[in-house]
């Protein structure tokens, strides 16, 4: 038989032949917040445009419901296939995540392409395994309100805490029977965000080298504790306990707030500017503060067959998408590094600040709830409200959060991975 003969039969018989279409597979997406779905349906809906036998499901489940709801579907064997990750949960759910796989998400090119990628996303140092993938950095920043400032003939050439101090004094305005017009410097909400940026600031540590121990009773600690006092009970430029202040109402000339805050204060009218946060000598060394990396998706074990291979796929496309980096990270530097010379960061203030200050912050590593929020929100609470003196606070909550350790240890702490720029 001619080779030509034969070619011609094998086209005879490949058009006798019905065509078989992929099997049509359903990813279903949970996640706790509805407008991060938003961000993501139309990436979804491209990728079915290209993939046809690929759709997508979205679920919202309620934060408070998240962790226990989580739990049943995966033992149940029904759960998501891509979940929205927090990385507090990380001790409870890693051990039921896909690792991501090699051949589509290399390590040394997650390592190349994101910032800090070892410290905030490698579990398991020895062998090198993920199991979320990074979105962004969120820190602490210092919001101001650009007229209070013009009015007070002030710049907003602030390096030191102490220069904060002094420009928290200028701008607070109190009636004359002492009502609290405008707060100078803000610092509500941040007697513990604030306070940890302050410790990693004088090189300090939250937890010892294995994770077991925190460390609050510490003269670091301490001398956060000193800065807040004067500004709330000395020179009483921050609101305490009157209501209704908020530098998105005009009330507050200064005010310290994670990044996220930009949103509100994009929704309202006031004419704000961003600044880093300072430190006590006005250099960013050893660290400026605290972050989160915060992470997006996860891949459960135990899907479907043909699921598993379907969801790592279309994050290894939706990860080569810019447009949803930059979608996803409104008040968050994106790990991405490439992106940093994108226009929508270039151009904006907030991210403008954060990508000065994100190489010289800390990522602690997962700090849950009960073990580590629950007890600073507390301790927060207590020092407002003068329960106690700060040094003896600072005890009971360092007591506090290690009895909670010893019963429920955080297995994943890697603060001290972090590398200062240069060094």
């Amino acid at each position: 038989m001619t080779r030509r003969l034969l070619a011609a039969l094998v086209l005879v018989l490949s058009l006798a032949l019905p065509v078989l279409a992929a099997e049509e597979i359903t990813l279903v997406v949970w996640d706790w917040q509805g407008f991060r779905n938003d961000q993501l349906k139309p990436y979804a809906e491209e990728y079915s445009r290209l993939n046809p036998h690929i759709k997508f499901e979205f679920q919202i489940v309620p934060l408070a419901q998240y962790p226990d709801r989580l739990t049943a579907a995966l033992a149940a064997g029904v759960a998501p296939d891509l979940l929205h990750f927090h990385n507090k949960y990380t001790s409870q759910f890693v051990p039921f995540l896909e690792p991501f796989p090699e051949d589509l998400f290399p390590i040394e090119k997650m390592r190349e392409e994101y910032l800090a990628f070892d410290q905030a996303f490698i579990i398991d140092e020895e062998e090198g395994r993920f199991y979320f993938l990074p979105a962004g950095i969120m820190t602490g920043v210092i919001f101001y309100n650009k007229d209070l400032w013009v009015e007070g003939g002030l710049e907003p050439d602030i390096r030191t805490w102490d220069e904060l101090r002094v420009a928290g004094r200028k701008l607070t305005r109190r009636a004359d029977d002492g009502t609290l017009e405008i707060a100078g410097l803000s610092l509500r909400g941040a007697e513990w965000t604030g306070l940890t940026d302050m410790i990693y600031q004088q090189g300090g540590w939250l937890f010892n080298e294995d994770g077991t121990r925190a460390y609050l009773d510490t003269p670091e600690a301490r001398r956060a504790y000193e800065y807040f006092s004067e500004v709330f009970f000395v020179d009483r430029s921050s609101n305490l306990h009157e209501s209704g202040f908020d530098i998105a109402r005009g009330n507050i000339a200064t005010q310290y707030k994670w990044a996220w805050y930009r949103e509100p204060l994009d929704e309202s009218d006031v004419n704000y500017g961003v600044m880093a946060i300072p430190t006590f000598t006005g250099s960013m060394l050893p660290a400026v503060g605290r972050n989160n990396y915060e992470p997006s998706f996860a891949v459960p074990k135990g899907l479907k067959p043909g699921h598993t291979e379907a969801a790592f796929e279309f994050l290894r496309w939706l990860y080569e998408q810019d447009g949803y980096h930059i979608e996803i990270n409104k008040g968050r530097i994106p790990g991405k590094l490439s992106l940093w010379s994108h226009d929508a960061v270039r151009f904006d203030p907030t991210l403008q600040v954060l990508a000065t200050m994100a190489p010289y912050t800390i990522f602690p590593g997962e700090l849950p709830g009960y073990q580590w929020e629950q007890p600073m929100g507390a301790l927060a609470s207590d020092f407002v409200n003068q329960k106690n003196a700060p040094e003896i606070l600072l005890k009971q909550t360092e007591d506090l959060i290690n009895a909670r350790l010893a019963e429920t240890p955080a297995a994943w702490v890697v603060e001290r991975r972090y590398t200062p720029p240069g060094q």
